[in-house]
Parts: C-alpha cells; sequence; structure tokens
C-alpha cells in the first residue's frame, strides 16, 4: 500500500514555510509545493523513518536541501513568516499580470 501524500491540483501556487523538521508526509507536501523557505535550523528527512532505532538515516540540512533542490531560500527564523508572505505576495502580483504563472521551482507539479 502507497501511503506517500498528493497534494491536490490547485489553481494557485502552493508556498510552503519549514520551521523545525520534516518528514513522511510532509517531505512529498514539500517536493509539491513550487516555493520552499526554510528558516535555518530546518532539518528534512527525504526517506521514510522507521521505527526501528537501527539503520536510519541523517536529515538534511537546511543549506543540504537547499543544494538538493528542495528548499528555495533560507532565511533566520525572525525572518521566515516575513519571508514566505513576501514570496506569496510576489507571486500573487506575477498571477495578476499574467495569467499563466509558472512554477517557481525548476521542477513541475505533479
Amino acid at each position: 500500500m502507497d501511503n506517500s501524500f498528493t497534494a491536490p491540483a490547485l489553481d494557485v501556487p502552493l508556498v510552503v514555510a519549514v520551521n523545525g523538521m520534516v518528514c513522511a508526509e510532509a517531505m512529498d507536501l514539500i517536493r509539491s509545493a513550487d516555493t520552499v523557505v526554510a528558516a535555518e535550523h530546518a532539518r528534512f528527512f527525504p526517506e521514510r523513518l522507521s521505527l526501528s532505532r537501527t539503520g536510519g538515516t541523517a536529515p538534511l540540512s537546511a543549506a543540504q536541501a537547499l543544494a538538493a533542490g528542495l528548499v528555495d531560500h533560507i532565511v533566520p527564523i525572525v525572518r521566515l513568516r516575513h519571508e514566505a508572505k513576501l514570496t506569496v505576495r510576489g507571486l500573487a502580483a506575477e498571477r495578476t499580470l499574467t495569467p499563466t504563472t509558472s512554477s517557481a521551482r525548476s521542477q513541475p507539479r505533479e
């Protein structure tokens, strides 16, 4: 059984602000977002976590997630909400100017 999250089709861009740890279905949400803004301390677990304490994977830092293409912007925590709002406003302005707005991310939404 596939338990992965599938973001619903949206008529507007999806902007995600990350403050903390991202794993499981939240990683699927990150991958389906148009733009991801992360706090500097954010951590990302790209693989599903097991309930077992054996093995496991180390989380990616925000900088590593940026290098991997999971994150578009890294900001200090005190600016996270502000930067996410600026991103939303910028995308909204683009939509009013251009009826067909392309994704801000290099990867297409699925």
